[in-house]
């Protein structure tokens, strides 16, 4: 499970680091929140990574299952406000799935995993 958080880690940050640059690029109205936001992921998926990897039976563990646990919230959203809107988005759909799935697989690595 902590090999595929991770990898689920990896790919949100890429995911980030992509929709960061599109939105500079494009500079559609609003880009400068969402631009901000997708950094903000992005820090967060590196510190849940490095905190797995690195510091996962400290205290450290709570500020990244609270990353974790944010990001899944704005899977979550990402996913209902696409399934919502007039033009569906493929990448939204992805990228939220991705996000869900990284708060799930951080919540049971740092919380309910067997202490050795």
């Amino acid at each position: 499970m902590r090999t595929t958080l991770l990898t689920v880690c990896a790919f949100t940050l890429l995911a980030c680091a992509w929709l960061t640059t599109m939105e500079s690029v494009l500079r559609r109205p609003g880009f400068p929140s969402r631009m901000i936001l997708d950094a903000l992921l992005g820090a967060g998926s590196l510190m849940i990574g490095l905190i797995v990897l690195f510091l996962a039976t400290t205290s450290w563990r709570w500020l990244a299952l609270a990353a974790a646990l944010g990001a899944g919230g704005v899977g979550v959203s990402a996913i209902v406000r696409n399934a919502r809107a007039d033009h569906f988005e493929g990448f939204v759909l992805l990228i939220g799935t991705a996000f869900c799935l990284q708060g799930a697989l951080a919540l049971w690595v740092l919380v309910f995993r067997r202490r050795t």
